[in-house]
């Protein structure tokens, strides 16, 4: 971990209609660093998390971030520019791999296709990779050629994964990326997700309302109640001596 600060936000929010859905939320983020956003559904941690990845502008508030240009504002970011840091600089795994993963695709095309974004064009070289990273994250290398239709959900997700983090992008942003998973494929891609984060010394932040997943994946923890931080801290902190009765509730709830 660096004292580099990464992405900071400040005082940001979000109004859709009649419900504020974020409401004055700051934070900083250094690289290497991992954060969980934790609530309960509508808590407003999705949303936050879309304001962070550039893909929704606040009302109010800025975020920025440091490319390897220098900074930037995501609120103020121009679409192409934002869809590069996409492409180049960050990675995003969705709750459901299978929406994200082009079913025409093969899983050698999803991982080739960043590894071109980022200049590669040597054919055997980008099949090579792929199918190496096929089996750093137990997958069967020469299944390169299948449809992401073939492999179960379990394996649409360490898909997803390493089609994000092959180009070891400086941070990643999960959105419940083990909710709809049996126990045992969660738990296997826990170890996974844990263990490339060391090696690759990613920056993440990750919306779960799985408090074990949290404490499991991340430095430091922000619940979320209605659009607000309650409580922010480090996760063993937070979670062994929770201060705001909310968190105290959520705690008490998976003891």
């Amino acid at each position: 971990m660096s004292d580099t600060l990464l992405l900071e936000a400040h005082g940001v929010a979000k109004t859709f209609g009649r419900v504020r859905a974020v409401r004055n939320v700051s934070l900083r983020l250094c690289e290497g660093q991992s954060l969980a956003i934790v609530g309960e559904s509508g808590s407003g941690k999705s949303t936050l998390l879309s304001m962070l990845a550039g893909q929704l502008k606040p009302d109010v508030g800025s975020i920025r971030y440091l490319s390897q240009d220098g900074w930037v504002h995501l609120e103020t970011l121009e679409e192409r520019h934002r869809r590069k840091l996409a492409r180049t600089e960050w990675g995003f795994v969705r709750q459901h791999a299978q929406a994200t993963l082009r079913p025409r695709v093969s899983a050698g095309g999803h991982v080739g296709e960043r590894l071109m974004g980022q200049g590669a064009r040597h054919y055997g070289q980008i099949r090579a990779r792929a199918q190496e990273w096929m089996a750093r994250v137990e997958m069967d290398p020469s299944r390169v050629d299948d449809l992401p239709s073939t492999f179960s959900g379990g394996m649409q997700q360490r898909l997803q994964l390493i089609s994000n983090l092959i180009t070891h992008p400086r941070l990643v942003l999960l959105d419940e990326p083990t909710t709809g998973l049996d126990v045992s494929v969660q738990a296997r891609l826990l170890d996974l997700l844990r263990g490339l984060q060391a090696d690759l010394g990613l920056a993440m932040i990750l919306v779960t309302h799985d408090l074990g997943v949290a404490r499991l994946l991340a430095d430091q923890v922000m619940v979320m109640l209605s659009g607000e931080v309650v409580e922010q801290g480090l996760t063993d902190q937070v979670f062994d001596d929770p201060q705001h009765a909310y968190t105290q509730q959520l705690v008490a709830s998976i003891l």
